[in-house]
């Protein structure tokens, strides 16, 4: 990413992240503002 976004300090933003894994039925609550995105799966119920 550093390669394709030379000075941009957002290729460091995963370092802060935590990876989980959630089963179906499970939720995760982020508070506004707070850094998070979306590897795969929705987020909008179905």
């Amino acid at each position: 990413m550093a390669v394709d976004f030379p000075g941009d300090v957002g290729v460091f933003s995963p370092l802060f992240l935590n990876h989980m894994i959630l089963q179906p039925g499970e939720c995760c609550y982020y508070a506004a503002e707070e850094l998070h995105a979306y590897l795969s799966g929705g987020w909008l119920l179905r």
